[in-house]
């Protein structure tokens, strides 16, 4: 059971940090930084701090040709989930895209099943298609009255099953390599890939100190959030890990009414509800099961 709360301590702190992302880049986006700008700042330090701990520790990054094959195509997918998420909110209200985006939890589900690397599990479907009804409420998408374009659509299940993708890569790789040379090496060329987008779009910089603060608070919460996350996979698993961060928009959705004063309603409460319930009542299950069989 210890081991049981050691990694869910893990999960939870990822997800807590990167629930502080969203308030923080609306404060930047607020005082005049635009997407671009965000995308660049935060994967930059998420390569650099990653690439950094591996020097300190003496972890090698890219030690063959192989291995740097890997690492482009998982940070091209990794570039692929970004631009594809930030893209759609382009075309889609934000809410409707947090919901489509989380739907990656269930490809996930369906391939692990198809490869039979997953048991078939009803309440496994169960406690995940009420973690995505849980968020729909917390992100209060049903009270949206625009559905936006359908290059929206198109965007952001490109950047659902991106995500699917990249987790389901980085469970792999987690099982032979230190987790966070994964993240380095990912995340160096994710960063390389995302230096083409100046040439669609110039980054525009926040106007005050402020903005700025928002914006380096974004960046480390991203960046702390993905050393919670590569651990996490590897211990968990990329798709429990991925069912378990579920909290994410949970925890979003409180930092949005602490940090930038957003006011919350009861259906937001009910969703959170149902998301911390869900994965409660799963975790327990899953714990009595496993505690059966052994």
């Amino acid at each position: 059971m210890s081991q049981i709360i050691k990694n869910s301590l893990i999960v939870l702190s990822a997800s807590v940090l990167f629930g502080i992302y969203p308030p923080a880049a609306r404060g930047a986006y607020a005082d005049g930084a635009n997407a671009i700008f965000i995308i660049l700042l935060t994967t930059l330090l998420r390569a650099a701090s990653m690439t950094a701990f591996c020097i300190v520790k003496g972890h090698g990054l890219f030690v063959d040709r192989e291995e740097t094959k890997i690492a482009i195509r998982s940070g091209f997918i990794q570039a692929c989930s970004i631009i594809g998420i930030l893209g759609s909110l382009v075309y889609l209200p934000g809410p409707v895209a947090i919901v489509l985006l989380f739907t990656n939890t269930l490809m996930l589900l369906f391939f692990l099943w198809l490869k039979k690397e997953l048991e078939v599990n009803q309440w496994l479907l169960i406690a995940t298609v009420a973690c995505l009804i849980g968020i729909s409420f917390v992100v209060d998408v049903w009270n949206i009255h625009s559905l936006g374009d359908w290059r929206g659509y198109v965007l952001i299940m490109i950047g659902a099953a991106a995500t699917a993708s990249r987790l389901y890569i980085f469970g792999k790789l987690t099982q032979r390599k230190e987790p966070i040379v994964v993240g380095a090496e990912t995340f160096l060329w994710a960063f390389c890939f995302l230096c083409l987008l100046p040439f669609h779009q110039m980054p525009i910089l926040p106007q005050s100190i402020l903005g700025f603060g928002w914006a380096f608070l974004s960046a480390v919460s991203l960046s702390l959030g993905s050393f919670a996350m590569f651990y996490g996979i590897a211990k968990i698993g990329a798709f429990h890990f991925s069912l378990y961060n579920k909290l994410e928009p949970v925890f979003g959705a409180i930092f949005s009414a602490i940090l930038i004063g957003e006011i919350l309603n009861v259906t937001q409460y009910i969703g959170m509800v149902i998301v911390i319930g869900s994965l409660v009542g799963y975790q327990l299950w899953d714990y009595r099961q496993r505690k059966n069989k052994s």
